[in-house]
């Protein structure tokens, strides 16, 4: 498990903040995590709870910042802090330099948050597909911002409450274990939308857009000139994925179906020697998909493991 989790307050201070924020990272134990209590007025409270490589922390007085995932950015400077220094003090950077418009160059899987003590500011956010989800609670007359990578760290906190919600209870079967945003399970919170941040400030929460797809219907591009793109952007896309890794660690996994069998030959194409790829596949024919992956290899020169899943 891993994930961020936190409150920012202008009213009165969380109690017993040290044990508030424990609970709402409560999780299985990682090595990296990384945990900040509240300030002397138990104003702020943060924690990130990843693994190493998959968070980037930064507390500087009354800045604090905590990203999770794997943020990549369009602002060579940025690229170089985060490369030296971690991806908290790129957005650090991003924060001072632009404010808000820290989104256009801010790219890949993250979330994040920054707590702005001095300005009793704060802003979560999660990425344009939303891979990394961050929910959320203002807990009426409290004047605060509580929020988490997931319903049970928010609900920790002492000032939410949880009370079911029968429509979302429907949802989550209606499109099969899902609750479309901004609803969660709970009456008191919501979760951000792909694309989306909250700004807290003046004591008030709100919810904005800084992405939002691009639907185009009549272009001028043909067929074959959109083909060209589509391959273009998706060798874009590899080489942004391995970019500064040790080629002997990348593998991919592969089912044989089109997305995959293209990763591996993404992958085949800009590694040296014999990417890795692997497959879960099952003793019964009728769901066991690993011939179809073996063709992918042979045609792509991947090297290949397959792994048998049994009822044992």
């Amino acid at each position: 498990m891993s994930g961020i989790c936190g409150w920012i307050t202008t009213g009165a201070g969380t109690p017993d903040a040290d044990e508030t924020l424990r609970r709402m990272a409560a999780g299985p134990r990682s090595s990296g995590t990384r945990l900040k209590d509240g300030s002397a007025e138990r104003k702020l409270g943060l924690a990130l709870r990843a693994h190493p490589g998959e968070g980037s922390w930064l507390v500087d007085e009354n800045l604090w910042l905590a990203v999770e995932g794997y943020p990549f950015w369009s602002d060579g400077s940025l690229s170089e802090i985060a490369r030296a220094h971690g991806h908290a003090h790129a957005l650090a950077r991003a924060y001072a330099d632009r404010g808000e418009a820290l989104f256009d160059v801010i790219h890949g899987p993250f979330s994040f948050a920054i707590l702005d003590g001095d300005r009793d500011r704060g802003i979560i956010a999660i990425d344009r597909f939303g891979i990394h989800p961050l929910c959320y609670a203002s807990p009426p007359g409290k004047g605060g911002l509580v929020f988490g990578s997931t319903t049970d760290s928010v609900r920790a906190h002492p000032s939410v409450t949880a009370t079911l919600r029968i429509q979302s209870l429907y949802n989550y079967f209606y499109f099969v274990d899902r609750i479309p945003a901004p609803d969660t399970i709970y009456e008191e919170q919501k979760k951000l939308a792909p694309g989306q941040y909250l700004l807290f400030e003046n004591g008030r929460a709100e919810t904005r857009t800084y992405w939002r797809m691009p639907y185009g219907e009549d272009g001028e591009a043909g067929f074959d000139q959109l083909a060209e793109e589509l391959r273009e952007r998706l060798g874009a896309a590899m080489t942004r994925s391995i970019a500064g890794e040790d080629p002997r660690t990348i593998g991919t996994f592969l089912s044989g179906g089109l997305d995959s069998g293209t990763v591996v030959g993404l992958l085949a194409q800009q590694i040296p020697g014999r990417p890795r790829s692997f497959t879960v596949g099952f003793n019964d024919a009728r769901y066991d998909e690993s011939k179809y992956a073996s063709l992918a290899c042979r045609h792509f020169g991947a090297g290949h493991d397959v792994f048998k899943l049994e009822p044992r």
